[in-house]
């Protein structure tokens, strides 16, 4: 009982680090793609 509540942590872990990653793809993405429409939209301002 104990040792499948400890696979079933292990799993849930590394499962949880795997998106963890992908969600920091992502935000990294989302990052981009907003800093990208600032300098768009401060530059359309500037002209």
């Amino acid at each position: 009982m104990t040792l499948n509540l400890l696979f079933f942590t292990v799993n849930v872990t590394v499962k949880r680090n795997e998106t963890t990653l992908e969600d920091e793809k992502n935000n990294l993405r989302v990052k981009k793609l907003m800093e990208n429409r600032e300098l768009k939209l401060y530059n359309e301002h500037l002209l």
